[in-house]
């Protein structure tokens, strides 16, 4: 793999979230390739798809508790739950405690969804399923 496309790995698979995700990547690859440090952090992609750092917003608990408050992320709107189960789905498939790993992204880059208790949303990733089987 490329240098830049070991830091767009680095930067979904440990830092996704963290608003300085992709400097965090690069840093981190060409810790362990040197020869990777040729590669700037704009040629590697870094300031494509980062959002801009804003304030969160105050959010109140709505009725229904608080995975159904709505936190506006880069100017898309979603409830906690409906951005815990995408993120299970498309960021944390096939990874090992997916819903754990959703809640934690979630929660870190929406500070009201870290109210919400992971036993409140219906999250299903693999070793649910397996545990399910097991039955």
């Amino acid at each position: 793999a490329t240098c830049a496309e070991q830091v767009h790995r680095a930067s979904m698979r440990d830092f996704l979230g963290d608003p300085d995700s992709c400097s965090l990547a690069r840093a981190a690859v060409v810790a362990g390739c040197p020869a990777c440090g040729g590669c700037s952090a704009h040629d590697a992609g870094c300031g494509v798809l980062e959002l801009p750092p804003t304030v969160p917003p105050t959010t109140t608990i709505p009725p229904g508790g608080p995975c159904k408050a709505v936190c506006d992320l880069g100017g898309q709107k979603a409830t906690c739950e409906d951005r815990m189960a995408w993120s299970v789905e498309h960021v944390f498939i096939n990874k090992p405690d997916a819903c754990a790993a959703a809640h934690d992204m979630v929660s870190r880059q929406c500070p009201v969804c870290g109210k919400c208790r992971r036993s409140a949303i219906s999250c299903v990733d693999e070793e649910t399923l397996a545990a399910q089987k097991a039955e």
